[in-house]
């Protein structure tokens, strides 16, 4: 696992320096725009790209396998891969599985799709090899010995072999795999003749492939280079969809070429509809037809009506690419794509945007307009803020993004050809989820984001707050003390938090780093006192990844700081994930730990708790800096399983245990139990895991991994319920025992939280894994009802009511990969709720729903609960709603030179507009009040009790006559503060500054100066010498 600058470094570097293959056996952790125009880049270099399909037995997108023109390679086994002899500490427990016990069975096939591995539409060869890491090592061998032949043939051929030349020579010439293939002890994969997704061309046979590296013998090149891998296309807005891609054949005298449809995702070579073609002598780049997308729609019933899949493939089809050379050699690409419709998709969306989505939306009122702007931080180092119609905002930055810096592992480098030819842009990192809050209190929120090792902090028009960026302490994780064993990094993983640690009245920033450190920083890019803290209980270092949560836990009345570690305790190096899931399984069989890790929860002054100011600066460990019982060891089954990616987790907080009063934390360690965590860090209780109750090497077993938990009162009766998803233990028998195929279902869970069991109705079935998210909780079912909005790596959003009925108008579809937390709002100010999601591949989406925007969606409204990424159920982050209508009336002289009046106008709500707000701030001044001088604004005594929200309000109050302006604006019960409002005025018709309630003088001459009864000298003194008329009293004359 590496993130994707690195991926994109490396990459270029080696297509610089005469790279003919590229092996890659790693997943990225984004999807950005600079790691794939690096992959195209090294394509169009020559290098061929042999690419991982992944290890994780299913069908979801592996980056950078998924961009174009990679050779996705997968693994085939033998059934009896790992079966008994190979296992004797599991025999009994697998029987109950029906997987046979006891001596190695006898290999009945070597055609089994390891489980190790992956599939899906995306799939081209498979090698001889158990994981996908082994099985991209030989194709990559295997494509340089083509490669290799190519080279050695060059002046006979014509010159070198092209990346895709390589493709299709390893591809056209495989050993398809067919039904009659793959039977054996166990389920066998699905197989067919041609393509299929387990197999994709079948099995590399390397002769084959080297013997067509001869004159007139090399396939033709073909590739579709859009519409984009697993598109969702909309039939009915456009019926017609350009494809665009190449077709050349550089070894003959001309070539034809085709493209045609099918639909499904592998559908048989003579289901195929031809749609257009051409020819040509010379290479043909762009576009290649015109795909009748609404014919396409024609044959998948549903399609163009939006009826809501039930399978994350049933809306999928499949679009060839054929090109013939005159010599009769066939070169042939092929991708999948969706075509669907969905009436309730919010008017300007979706939207793609061509980069990933591996962070969550945030839906804030950031112009305090009233409605809720979409905050988008990406992959590719932009955050951009939309409008509800999917249109940038024009305040924030001009509408175009703001943009992150260039990291070093870029900048760097900035003379490699790739930059100094333009032929690469780079890279301006990634950032994570951003938190959204106002830090200084004034109505108008911050963006606060993370990208690599910095802390960016946005006013709302996108400028930099003074004092931002701030950065990790680049000593901590200097190369010099990094080993094996001390695995730290420069930079975050995580989102940053926000919370007031110090009680200053200002939001402060926490951040948690891989350098294994906690820090804290003020609304200045000042580290607050006592941060950074070392998160370190004596064990071999290692990075944190997780996003803290904050919440006072232990009752002093100051927010404490959760965050778990990747430190490993008590385990043993596995060596390898295939020993890893076996060793897992053991533990698991045994019900004993393969290892534990660390959740720690620090005080809010960090190191200077104890007031000895030797162990500061976070260079030591410093135990005083956390609660006392703190850290907790989480035990583990396997805490070695991926790395990086475990075993830490996102631990979350609520008030869960009703014998106890005040919060409790909820967390687990990788493939460990899900646990309650008193303040003074005793586990209360576990939650249930297995239909008998704990977990077991037995059918049923659900194990918790990376997943993150939401809480949440789905009834509206009062009673909270817990909710994440799980892995269940088949599937990881399935990656023990790679040719098995046991059968399995992903699942999320739903808790009692209070109790631990299972709800009525749960675990209930879902797609794929849910790795990084967690779900979020809203009513989106138009009834009294909360539901739980989930999805994972296929494509599909669901959302289950309290007894895991799907809800009506759902599941959403996507066409990828769903690791973001939907989030809730009302995004136009029309009382219905929205919810927002994306894709890691880069689709944004924006869906109506049949709910109201208020009541029950004050639950888990996003990522990490709230805007402040607290993870703290009950956390109240959304400031009330500007109040856009404040008049005033019935202005009377009060004598004295004072004023009275009635003001008018409507309650706002505590939350947006929903509920009701605790209190006004109401404020008067001779001039325009607006946010910048509000504060400087006297405010006014006695301002009423607030209604709840859409009520009529009205207040009469007696002010000084230079009161010429009033504005308004609300506060909640937690301090948040709402824009301020529009301002109303006492009426002053010839603008003299004098009121017309108190202006002795109306109809005085622009301009003139006045004194305090509004009469200009000209109005007192006709002659203007300087003498009051008769009667007239004024200080700009005398007598």
């Amino acid at each position: 696992v590496a993130p994707a600058d690195t991926y994109g470094m490396a990459t270029i570097y080696a297509a610089d320096n005469g790279a003919d293959v590229q092996e890659v056996a790693l997943g990225v952790l984004q999807n950005s725009r600079f790691s794939q125009a690096a992959t195209q880049y090294a394509f169009k270099k020559g290098v061929a790209l042999m690419q991982v399909s992944s290890d994780l037995n299913t069908s979801d997108h592996n980056y950078p396998t998924n961009y174009n023109n990679t050779v996705f390679v997968a693994g085939s086994v033998a059934d009896t891969q790992g079966l008994g002899q190979n296992n004797p500490q599991l025999a009994d427990a697998l029987q109950r599985f029906g997987i046979p016990a006891g001596s190695q069975a006898p290999v009945q096939t070597w055609f089994r799709n390891s489980g190790l591995t992956q599939f899906g539409g995306h799939a081209a060869v498979v090698m001889m090899g158990v994981t996908g890491s082994e099985s991209v090592g030989q194709a990559a061998g295997a494509a340089g010995l083509v490669k290799s032949r190519g080279l050695e043939l060059a002046s006979s051929i014509g010159g070198p072999l092209t990346s895709n030349e390589v493709k299709q020579l390893l591809t056209l010439t495989a050993e398809d795999v067919l039904p009659e293939n793959t039977t054996g002890t166990g389920a066998p994969d699905y197989a067919q003749p041609g393509w299929d997704e387990h197999f994709g061309y079948g099995r590399v046979n390397l002769h084959a492939a080297v013997s067509r590296v001869a004159p007139g013998t090399i396939p033709p090149e073909a590739g579709i280079e859009s519409p984009p891998w697993f598109m969702p296309l909309d039939p009915v807005t456009n019926p017609t969809v350009p494809v665009g891609g190449f077709a050349s054949a550089r070894r003959a005298s001309a070539f034809t070429y085709e493209l045609a449809y099918a639909p499904g995702l592998e559908p048989l070579a003579q289901l195929f509809t031809p749609f257009a073609t051409g020819a040509g002598t010379g290479p043909i780049n762009g576009n290649l037809g015109t795909l009748p997308l609404a014919t396409v729609a024609g044959l998948l019933p549903g399609s163009a009506q939006g009826i809501p899949p039930t399978d994350p493939y049933q809306y999928a089809f499949t679009v060839r690419l054929r090109v013939t050379d005159n010599m009769g050699n066939v070169g042939e690409d092929r991708k999948t794509l969706f075509a669907y419709h969905d009436p309730t998709l919010h008017a300007g969306w979706p939207k793609f945007i061509d980069s990933g989505g591996e962070q969550s939306l945030r839906l804030a009122d950031l112009d305090g307009n009233g409605a809720l702007e979409i905050v988008a931080a990406n992959t590719s180092g932009e955050i951009n803020v939309y409008n509800a119609d999917g249109t940038p905002a024009s305040y924030f930055n001009g509408g175009a993004p703001f943009l992150g810096a260039i990291p070093a592992v870029v900048s760097n480098h900035m003379g490699a050809p790739a930059f100094a030819t333009g032929a690469v842009a780079p890279s301006h990192g990634g950032f994570s989820t951003p938190a959204v809050g106002d830090l200084d209190k004034d109505g108008y929120p911050e963006i606060v984001a993370i990208n690599t090792n910095r802390v960016y902090a946005l006013k709302n028009n996108g400028s930099l707050l003074p004092g931002f960026p701030v950065a990790v302490n680049p000593a901590f994780s200097a190369p010099a003390i990094r080993t094996k064993t001390n695995h730290l990094k420069t930079g975050f993983f995580s989102s940053a938090v926000l919370g007031d640690l110090d009680r200053d009245g200002r939001l402060d920033i926490v951040g948690a780093a891989m350098d294994q450190r906690a820090y804290a920083w003020n609304m200045d890019g000042q580290l607050l006192n006592g941060w950074p803290v070392f998160l370190s209980d004596g064990g071999n270092g290692a990075e944190s990844i997780n996003t803290p949560a904050i919440g006072d836990i232990n009752g002093d009345g100051f927010l404490d700081v959760v965050v778990a570690t990747n430190e490993i305790y008590g385990g043993t190096s596995p060596g390898g994930i295939e020993e890893a899931v076996r060793q897992g399984l053991i533990n698991l069989a045994a019900g004993q730990a393969g290892g534990s890790s660390r959740l720690y929860a620090i005080q809010h002054d960090g190191t200077a708790h104890d007031g000895d100011p030797s162990d500061n600066g976070g260079f030591v460990r410093d135990p005083d800096a956390f609660l006392p019982g703190w850290p907790v060891t989480l035990n583990s089954l396997s805490p070695e399983l991926l790395p990086l990616v475990e075993p830490g987790v996102d631990a979350i907080i609520a008030d869960v245990d009703p014998t106890s009063p005040g919060l409790e934390v909820i967390n687990n360690s990788f493939a460990g139990d899900l646990s309650v965590i008193a303040g003074n860090g005793s586990v209360r209780y576990t939650y249930q895991s297995a239909a008998s109750g704990g977990a077991s090497l037995s059918p049923g077993t659900v194990v918790q991994t990376a997943e993150h938990a939401a809480v949440g009162d789905v009834t509206g009766a009062g009673t909270t319920s817990v909710f994440k998803g799980g892995v269940p233990v088949e599937q990881l028998v399935n990656l023990l025992l790679v040719g098995q195929n046991v059968p399995f279902q992903h699942v999320i869970q739903g808790w009692n939280a209070a109790t631990g069991a299972y709800l009525p109705g749960w675990p209930r079935a879902m797609d794929d894994y849910q790795i990084f998210t967690s779900p979020a909780i809203a009513n989106v079912g138009g009834a009294s009802d909360r539901e739980v909005i989930a999805g994972s790596g296929l494509y599909l959003l669901h959302a289950f009511g309290p007894s895991g009925a799907e809800a009506a108008n759902f599941p959403k579809f996507t066409g990828g990969w769903l690791s973001g937390v939907t989030a809730t709002g009302d995004i136009d100010g029309d009382g219905g709720l929205e919810i927002a999601n994306w894709t890691r591949e880069g689709n944004m989406f924006v869906w109506d729903t049949d709910a109201p925007a208020c009541g029950g969606n004050d639950e888990w409204w996003g990522f990490r609960h709230d805007d402040f990424n607290s993870g703290r159920y009950g956390n109240d982050t959304r400031p009330p709603r500007v109040i856009t209508d404040i008049s005033s009336t019935g202005a009377t002289s009060a004598g004295g030179g004072n004023i009275n009046l009635s003001l008018h106008w409507t309650a706002p709500g505590e939350d947006a507009a929903c509920g009701q707000n605790q209190a006004y701030d109401l404020r008067y001044s001779s001039s325009p009040i607006t946010a910048s001088n509000f504060a400087q604004a006297t405010q006014a005594a006695g301002e009423p009790n607030p209604q709840s929200s859409g009520a009529s309000e009205q207040f009469t109050l007696t002010v000084p006559g230079s009161a010429r302006y009033f504005a308004i604006r609300a506060v909640d019960d937690a301090g948040n503060v709402g824009p301020v409002s529009n301002n109303a005025s006492i009426a002053d018709a010839d603008q003299d500054g004098v009121p017309d309630v108190l202006d002795a003088c109306p109809g005085t001459a622009t301009g003139a100066t006045v004194d305090a009864n509004g009469c200009s000298q000209a109005q007192v003194d006709s002659d203007l010498d300087g003498v009051c008329n008769p009667g007239a009293s004024s200080t700009l004359c005398t007598g």
